[in-house]
This record gives C-alpha cells, sequence and structure tokens, in this order.
C-alpha cells in the first residue's frame, strides 16, 4: 500500500513541474466574490467571511462600498466560504460560495468572468444571477 501511494504521489509532483497544467487549472475556476453594503440611512456593515482554511478578517464596508475577494476552487472541488453579516438592524449567518451547491455556483456565471455578487439591504441579503441580472437567493435578516 505504502509503494503505490508513493507512486502516485510521485506522479503527481512529476506532472505537477513537467507538464502544462494550464488545462487542468481550468477545472479549478477562479471566482470572485463581492459584498455590497446598500444599507439604508448608510448604515454600516460588519462583515466577517472564512472557510475551512481561510478567515478573511472583520471588514466595515461604508454605504454603495464593497469588498471582495478571489479564489480557486479546491482540488477536491469542496470549496465553501460562510459569513455573517451584522448592522444595526439585524444579523445573518449565510453561504457566500458553496461548490458543491449548483444554483450557487451558477449565479456566479461561466467561463473566464465568474462573479458572485452579494447585496446587503435594508430587508435582505440578495444574490444576483450575474448573467441575467436578476434576484436568485434571498436571506431575510435575523433579529
Amino acid at each position: 500500500m505504502g509503494t503505490r501511494l508513493y507512486f502516485y504521489l510521485s506522479f503527481f509532483f512529476l506532472s505537477f513541474f513537467c507538464f502544462d497544467l494550464q488545462p487542468t487549472l481550468a477545472k479549478f475556476p477562479t471566482y470572485n466574490v463581492t459584498i455590497i453594503n446598500a444599507l439604508p440611512d448608510e448604515a454600516l456593515l460588519d462583515l466577517r467571511c472564512r472557510s475551512k482554511d481561510d478567515d478573511l478578517g472583520h471588514h466595515t464596508p461604508a454605504f454603495r462600498q464593497s469588498y471582495s475577494w478571489r479564489f480557486r476552487v479546491n482540488f477536491l472541488g469542496s470549496t465553501l466560504y460562510y459569513c455573517s453579516f451584522n448592522w444595526i438592524h439585524g444579523h445573518l449567518t449565510f453561504d457566500a460560495f458553496d461548490n458543491r451547491n449548483p444554483k450557487l455556483r451558477g449565479a456566479c456565471g461561466y467561463g473566464d468572468e465568474r462573479i458572485c455578487l452579494w447585496t446587503a439591504a435594508g430587508d435582505s441579503v440578495n444574490l444576483k444571477d450575474y448573467s441575467t441580472g436578476t434576484i436568485i437567493l434571498k436571506y431575510n435578516w435575523e433579529h
């Protein structure tokens, strides 16, 4: 068993350094998650987003400002980022990106430009389908 594992790991590392991986990397697309603060009365949005491996920290975008991050889907295809939002009238924790959720992943578009566009509004947090411009997911604030 150990010899077989050694063989596969050796093959993987050799192919990584010896072959052109551009077609392989296309299987792991890059996504850009953008969160826009559209809260009423120019309220501040306190947000914190993280995955199993990355804590992106606390951010406070002002009214009509945004916070964004980019990432590539992991080798297992299990990439998940979740966010916690807080403002004076509510709070919410939700999945901002889940590669295993086709509706969520598909809203970010296909091809080279994959943008997941979330808007924090007074009544809810919304995900806009990047290709159609329609809101496809809506989470109401918890009080």
